[in-house]
């Protein structure tokens, strides 16, 4: 009887030991599947070491005609970027590539560092390259009149400098590209995907500013997707060209804009289970939603910090579930250029430029327009691009109709013409206005302040 006793007794504790540890192990499944983390991306921080700038004179300036960067001021940007994250204080920052301007080895150099104080202070940094970051022959120093070729990094001294945002730890690491795989909040799954083209750059004389997967590694990629899912992660991308158009017709005007065969990978990434994924590289603050309920995945990109509005997201996520998005901007910033207050320095900035890049752009192939049809042109554009990069348009403001309607009566007089040559310019302005009207009218949904239902792709405000 007292053996028996014992045995209940034996089996009672067992059973109750068991129950405790079936307990912890549930609630670490449950907290697997179900991460909170508070998140800080920034995008396109271009950063140009000041050493690059021997000397201001023609070199720079003639650059600078042709960029609507706010390089110069790159780096005193980038120092309020680092205190902007140190005092907000998240458990993660994404950066979507474009860390540097042009590539230079020295400016990398300089990024690394800053991004290690974040690091040092407890914060975790993940990072994939842009456009502009790797094999990039345009890295360039200027001395006055002088342009002179610096250092420019490889795809291995860039695993190697940024070592510690996100390869050193990363759980997989691709054999064929700069993607990897990281788990930086337990049961939330980064795949940080390297959507950029660098292999022939400098046989070629000039970096790649469009951007695709190649079959090996969208493989690699799906493959770690697969993995995710079916251990149970939530999973976010990480890459620098757009994962779906975030204006009508942009990839046929900008197709370099968007990855390559963005209308089939949106939909192939959302079957995989991937919820969102963050990007940059077009300087716009916008964010798009693709398909409907569970199956939606949304395309979440953030403005340059060096490009107005000079934004930054604060992106918290709850529970798993939730995920809240707030956009906020880099304002108290100092540097000898600036007279003003930086954000009317930078929006003043952004709207010289523009005014000398687009009609550039216009008379220049495939659009050859007349300078007369590029300059009638340009104030709505401009208007345009400048209202994506802030995000939530809202359509055409009323003061630019009497333009708009101008313009598509010249398009339509061009096109009545029966002249061939004169047809085909009447066609050609009549997509640039579809274009301009389509930018205005922001797709779904809303860009600088939302929250997602990560569940049911529902968006409120």
């Amino acid at each position: 009887m007292k053996i028996f006793r014992n045995n209940i007794v034996f089996i009672f504790i067992t059973l109750v030991t068991l129950s405790i540890f079936s307990g912890c192990f549930d609630k670490d499944k449950k907290e697997d599947k179900a991460p909170t983390a508070k998140i800080f991306v920034i995008a396109d921080t271009h950063l140009m070491a000041p050493s690059l700038l021997v000397k201001d004179g023609t070199a720079f300036q003639t650059y600078l005609t042709g960029d609507r960067k706010l390089l110069e001021e790159s780096k005193v940007i980038l120092d309020e970027t680092i205190n902007l994250i140190l005092s907000e204080k998240p458990d993660l920052v994404l950066i979507p590539g474009d860390l540097t301007k042009d590539g230079a080895k020295v400016s990398h150099e300089m990024m690394a560092a800053a991004l290690q104080k974040v690091v040092d202070s407890g914060i975790k940094v993940l990072v994939v390259p842009g456009n502009h970051d790797i094999n990039n022959p345009h890295a360039i120093s200027y001395d006055g009149d002088t342009e002179t070729h610096v250092d420019h990094i490889t795809p291995d001294e860039f695993k190697q400098i940024y070592a510690n945002f996100g390869y050193k730890n990363a759980k997989v690491v691709d054999e064929n590209s700069l993607s990897y795989v990281a788990e930086p909040i337990k049961g939330l799954v980064i795949i940080a995907m390297d959507s950029c083209k660098y292999d022939t750059n400098v046989a070629d004389g000039k970096p790649k500013t469009e951007g695709s997967f190649s079959i090996e590694k969208l493989n690699w990629i799906y493959d770690q997707a697969a993995k995710a899912n079916s251990d149970g992660k939530l999973i976010f991308g990480m890459m620098h060209h757009a994962l779906t158009e975030h204006y009508t017709s942009q990839s046929t005007l900008f197709s370099e804009y968007v990855i390559k065969d963005w209308d089939s990978l949106d939909n192939e990434f959302a079957t995989r289970g991937m919820k969102a994924v963050f990007t940059g590289h077009y300087h716009a603050n916008d964010v798009v939603k693709i398909g409907q309920g569970e199956s939606s995945i949304f395309d979440i990109m953030t403005g340059s910090t060096v490009t107005y509005p000079n934004p930054y997201r604060v992106v918290s996520l709850t529970e798993g579930k939730t995920l809240t998005i707030a956009t906020k901007y880099v304002r108290n910033v100092s540097h000898a250029n600036i007279s003003s207050t930086f954000e009317e320095y930078s929006e003043n900035f952004l709207d010289t430029g523009l005014n000398i890049v687009v009609p550039m752009m216009l008379q220049a192939p495939p659009y050859s327009l007349d300078s007369t049809t590029a300059a009638s042109l340009a104030p709505p554009i401009v208007a345009a691009l400048k209202a994506h990069y802030v995000g939530d348009e809202s359509g055409v403001p009323a003061e630019l109709n009497p333009t708009m309607t101008g313009l598509q009566q010249q398009a339509d007089a061009l096109k009545a013409s029966g002249d061939s040559g004169l047809i085909m310019q009447g066609m050609m302005l009549e997509q640039i206005i579809q274009v301009i009207n389509s930018i205005f009218n922001d797709l779904p949904s809303k860009d600088n302040n939302l929250q997602i239902d990560l569940t049911t792709g529902e968006v409120t405000e």
